[in-house]
This record gives structure tokens, C-alpha cells and sequence, in this order.
């Protein structure tokens, strides 16, 4: 039988250190190379890879991966098909859950999300903030789509 090491997705940026100290804490020490994607970890049947926690759940999606840590928030946004085992609840530096929030200037003419009816909205989790608006019955438009 042919001894598969697991693929395992560690998120770079905001969550990388505190998710390498998850893994310390665990027993688990896991080196970042200064160039490149693929970690070095003291676990002979795992391969790491440091990846964008957004592009972590399309990965497993699709099997390049066989698991990893990313937000609920971009398994949403992605709509990728995969399974929570778990929810670790941490945030950068913190064990909480994340809030998204939408804000505007205090002297900003919106007032409530009825305000963004037919405004162009501009954001990195586009599905996300479109299942908002459907939610909330309001209609508004996304650079590249065409107007409403």
C-alpha cells in the first residue's frame, strides 16, 4: 500500500502566526521557507502548504488538498463544498469569532443597508456582501457586472 503523506493548507497572511502557535502548542513544528509555499513540518506524513485562507476551501473542493484552516467566511464567499471538522475559533491574535461589519464616513448619507439600493459597492467578498443585500431585499451593483 502506497503511503500517502497528508496536504494540509496553513492561511498566510493575518492568521499564519497564530495558527503556526496552534500547531507548537499541538507538538507540531512547522518551518516558513523566506521564498516559496511549501512548509517544512516535523511530521514525515504531512506536506504543508502556505496558501491565502481564501483559495483553502476550493483547494480541498477540488482535492488538491486534503484539509486546511480558513474562515467560515471564505468557505461562504467561495461556495465551496467541503466539511467543517472543527471550529477553532481565532482571529489573528485572538481566540474569537470574526465580525465582517459594513461602515461608512459618521457624515455619510447611508444610514441603514436600504441606502445602498442602485449604488456600485466595491469589496473583496463579493458573494458575501450579495447574499447580504438579497437578505436585506436590496439591490445594488458590482464593478465588471452590468448595471440594474
Amino acid at each position: 500500500m502506497e503511503n500517502k503523506k497528508i496536504k494540509l493548507g496553513v492561511p498566510k497572511g493575518s492568521l499564519q502566526e497564530y495558527t503556526l502557535r496552534v500547531f507548537r502548542l499541538a507538538g507540531f513544528d512547522i518551518e516558513i521557507p523566506e521564498r516559496g509555499y511549501f512548509l517544512k513540518i516535523n511530521d514525515p506524513e504531512i506536506e504543508c502548504f502556505l496558501l491565502r485562507p481564501q483559495e483553502i476551501p476550493k483547494y480541498i473542493e477540488k482535492g488538491r488538498l486534503d484539509l486546511g484552516i480558513s474562515g467560515d467566511d471564505w468557505i461562504r464567499e467561495t461556495r465551496a463544498k467541503v466539511k467543517e471538522v472543527c471550529d477553532l475559533r481565532y482571529a489573528k491574535q485572538e481566540v474569537k469569532k470574526v465580525k465582517w461589519v459594513l461602515a461608512v464616513p459618521k457624515d455619510s448619507k447611508i444610514k441603514s443597508i436600504k441606502d445602498l439600493r442602485g449604488k456600485i459597492i466595491s469589496c473583496e467578498a463579493v458573494n458575501l456582501v450579495k447574499d447580504y443585500l438579497k437578505k436585506n431585499k436590496v439591490k445594488a451593483n458590482f464593478p465588471g457586472e452590468r448595471q440594474k
